[in-house]
């Protein structure tokens, strides 16, 4: 019984990134505009620690990967850089 959980939950596991939505690159833009906004509007001290020109050239980075479909998890982790340089940690980023 033990072992027929293990492998339900391993099989579980190992196919959660097979089933999640593609995005297309005109929703994953939208998404990361709002992102990018929220940001800036609501963090207290972005620049604290990543200069505001070290930010716009990672969010001209994340933007020129949107190019193409995504998975959402694939979309999460190409957003995830933005959210390491705040340094901050406080945030969390739960998908």
């Amino acid at each position: 019984m033990k072992n027929r959980f293990r492998i339900l939950v391993i099989l579980y596991l190992f196919t959660q990134g097979l089933y999640s939505q593609t995005l297309s690159p005109e929703q994953m833009k939208s998404d990361f505009h709002i992102f990018k906004e929220a940001l800036e509007t609501f963090h207290p001290e972005m620049y604290r620690y990543t200069t505001k020109e070290e930010f716009d050239q990672l969010f001209e980075t994340i933007e020129k990967g949107l190019n193409q479909p995504l998975s959402q998890q694939e979309f999460y982790k190409l957003l995830r850089p933005a959210l390491v340089q705040l340094k901050d940690g406080h945030i969390k980023w739960i998908v």
